[in-house]
């Protein structure tokens, strides 16, 4: 099988091949740093790169394989947006204001992949807090399509649809609130997945039974966010807590109301 058709086989083939011992996690891998290496400087869907640590993983799950242990997703390579938390890792949600920010800990998710097995060998490409259907920001530059250069692979994980499409990973992590999934994956004539609300371990706040029509309040420690990640601030800060009051007028339907800040403004809107 050639290398370029080996990078294009699914996640699922990929793991059976892993299990017949048909494939090496090892050898696989390489394939697809090696397809990167070649395609991602013309289309831009990597941030960044942990081909060392994950180089180290896939030989670790090689072994898993050969003695029987191998978990659910062993040795799979899974790319993982730039808004998701990764413990020790930077995350910078495409802003230079993050660019040299370290989470933590990890986002469910991620804990989840990761005790599955899974090997994170990349970071995807995301417009600036992902509030864009196209795919470019002032810190990663402009994302293209893999089919065509001259067009985009859409927003906002359009980095996880273009290396998908390009065989640089057989899976990618996404986030969708207003197509943030769907528009990429219909862009780049991929398959994309938008858990229901929900579905994702973070869990809403309220629950379908306990959500009630009325009035909400949400508030906010915008100065205490900005200065837990180091920004300094003036004393007193201009926003301090931010209150967001709200109306709940269908029990039946989703409510997502995010703040979007900086130290100096703020803003909402009604998702869903």
């Amino acid at each position: 099988m050639a290398e370029t058709d080996l990078c294009y086989i699914s996640a699922q083939d990929a793991l059976a091949r892993f299990r017949r011992r048909s494939l090496s996690p090892v050898a696989y891998l390489e394939a697809l740093i090696a397809r990167a290496d070649k395609v991602n400087p013309a289309i831009n869907a990597y941030a960044e790169t942990y081909y060392d640590e994950a180089r180290d993983a896939a030989k670790r799950a090689e072994a898993a394989y050969m003695s029987g242990r191998a978990r659910p997703l062993e040795g799979l390579p899974v790319a993982v947006k730039d808004i998701q938390r990764m413990k020790g890792k930077r995350r910078t949600q495409g802003s230079l204001v993050y660019k040299d920010h370290i989470d933590d800990h990890s986002d469910p998710m991620i804990e989840r992949l990761e005790e599955a097995g899974a090997i994170f060998h990349a970071r995807t490409t995301t417009p600036e807090f992902c509030l864009s259907g196209t795919c470019n920001s002032r810190l990663w530059g402009i994302t293209r399509n893999p089919f065509n250069l001259e067009f985009g692979p859409g927003g906002s994980s359009g980095g996880s649809a273009a290396a998908l499409a390009a065989g640089m990973t057989p899976i990618a992590t996404g986030t969708d609130i207003g197509g943030s999934i769907r528009i990429p994956a219909s862009s780049c004539g991929l398959v994309g997945y938008k858990p229901p609300h929900g579905r994702n371990p973070d869990g809403p706040l309220y629950d379908n039974a306990s959500l009630q029509k009325g009035t909400y309040r949400l508030v906010f420690d915008v100065a205490g966010y900005f200065k837990a990640k180091g920004v300094k601030l003036p004393e007193p800060s201009f926003l301090n807590l931010v209150s967001l009051d709200f109306g709940v007028a269908d029990v039946s339907q989703h409510y997502h109301v995010p703040l979007l800040a900086s130290p100096w403004s703020y803003s909402t809107y009604r998702g869903s």
